[in-house]
């Protein structure tokens, strides 16, 4: 049962990891915007279009991706332990995991609707 744990806390902290390079971007996004100089972003984009998705939304859809088989690997794992739907801590940081990644997604549509 500790394996189990420690794996989904490892996949977890594997989908947060997933999400820090959108977040990098979208920092480096709202400095050159602030700034008003488009070096900070540009470095960011080195292959172009492909690296600007990767980051908007690759990286959140993965990281989401993630969240999601976790979730259900956590439901599978309390049910057998007599658990099911009780709040413990890995079911909080998952969806914790969970919001963020949506948040970074609508950060995406927000960004394409105002052309950013």
């Amino acid at each position: 049962m500790k394996k189990l744990i420690k794996r989904v806390r490892q996949k977890m902290l594997f989908g947060f990891f997933l999400t820090l390079p959108t977040v990098v971007f979208w920092v480096a996004v709202s400095i050159s915007k602030f700034a008003g100089h488009p070096e900070f972003s540009d470095a960011m984009l080195f292959m172009g279009s492909v690296t600007h998705l990767a980051y908007t939304l690759l990286f959140p859809a993965l990281g989401l991706l993630v969240a999601v088989l976790t979730r259900r690997e956590i439901e599978i794992m309390e049910s057998h332990s007599n658990l099911y739907r009780v709040e413990s801590n890995n079911r909080r940081i998952n969806n914790v995991l969970i919001n963020w990644c949506v948040i970074l997604l609508a950060l995406l549509v927000v960004a394409l609707l105002n052309d950013i």
